[in-house]
């Protein structure tokens, strides 16, 4: 056998190359080709390294944003206006002679928001949607009630962890189970949100694997069997907690503020029972569409290509009474961030 050139340099490269090569077999493959890989993970501790969690979702606002998300545009209305009508509120751009203009342009600056999950800029706008949208679907099914029913039924908060012996389970079958089990605990109906890990006490900002489900739900007088509880526990190792009334916008607030985001654009938000998208018919919510003062639509983005400078400031609402010289429509209409 011939002699490297290279001699001990070689060998070293060779076994490098080796350790590299046992190192990527040693994942799974399921884990190389995970669609969650895609989104930066928060700071997390693995209990156990090596082992594969099929449903160790990344969790809402811990991916990466786009290049507009959190910048300001300018919707602008060019429709025949009276200033007159104007609030003080409102900018206003005046003659020499100290009157405001007429037949000007308004234009109100709005926040861009892409509304995904994992954003970390738009996540809380797209949990504000989210909240906007369980509150309606609430509101609906809550329509038909009687008075008796009014004034016993509460809007309860719910918690059913995964027992440890299951984890190795993908979210589907996870799911599966857990709403059998709230079934035969009388719960007929709500939203079930997945939350894939827990945030250490005494190391904030830390968390680890547990999979759970929160639950938001109807209850009379939100009350739930203790003893079918602990039957449930002692049979399959399942744990229910019913932490009872809650207000609907600070429990899914809470529950959406570290929910796990699934893979391939899944909803984070799911419905069960009684409140499913078969049984329970409800416009989808977009938010409100904009209009100016007037009353008209504002579904255009305008930009400013006159010879003056103008800066516009960078905040939320701001809205001023131009004049038209230099303003230009964009051409095609755009949905506002609220719009949907």
């Amino acid at each position: 056998m011939e002699a490297c050139e290279l001699g001990s340099s070689c060998r070293r490269a060779h076994l490098e190359g080796q350790k590299n090569l046992s190192r990527i077999l040693s994942i799974p493959q399921s884990a190389q080709s995970a669609p969650s890989t895609v989104y930066s993970q928060s700071v997390f501790q693995e209990e156990r390294p090596g082992l594969f969690w099929k449903a160790n979702w990344p969790l809402v606002g811990r991916g990466v944003k786009h290049a507009s998300c959190g910048t300001y545009w300018t919707k602008i209305c060019m429709e025949k206006h009276d200033p007159k009508e104007l609030s003080e509120s409102v900018d206003h751009q005046k003659l020499l002679d100290g009157h405001c203009i007429k037949d000007g342009a308004y234009i109100q600056r709005v926040k861009m928001s892409c509304h995904r999950p994992v954003c970390p800029e738009c996540w809380p706008d797209w949990r504000r949607r989210q909240v906007a949208r369980v509150e309606a679907r609430f509101k609906v099914s809550e329509k038909d009630y009687n008075r008796q029913e009014r004034r016993t039924v509460k809007r309860c908060h719910g918690a059913i962890s995964v027992p440890e012996k299951n984890w190795y389970l993908s979210e589907p079958e996870m799911k599966k189970q857990a709403l059998k089990y709230l079934k035969q605990l009388g719960i007929g109906g709500g939203t079930i949100i997945f939350h894939p890990k827990r945030e250490r006490k005494k190391k904030r900002g830390v968390w680890y694997y547990s999979p759970h489900f929160h639950v938001y739900f109807h209850a009379e007088r939100a009350w739930i069997d203790g003893q079918k509880v602990r039957k449930l526990h002692a049979k399959t190792g399942w744990v229910f907690r019913n932490f009872g009334e809650r207000p609907l916008q600070k429990s899914i607030s809470y529950q959406l503020s570290h929910a796990g985001v699934p893979p391939k654009h899944g909803h984070v938000v799911t419905w069960f029972g009684s409140m499913n998208y078969r049984l329970l018919h409800v416009e989808k919510y977009h938010g409100e569409a904009m209009k100016c003062p007037w009353g008209h639509p504002m579904t255009h983005y305008g930009v400013y290509l006159g010879k003056a400078l103008l800066q516009l400031p960078d905040r939320e609402g701001y809205s001023a009474y131009l004049s038209r010289e230099g303003w230009m429509e964009l051409p095609k209409k755009i949905r506002s961030p609220d719009d949907g």
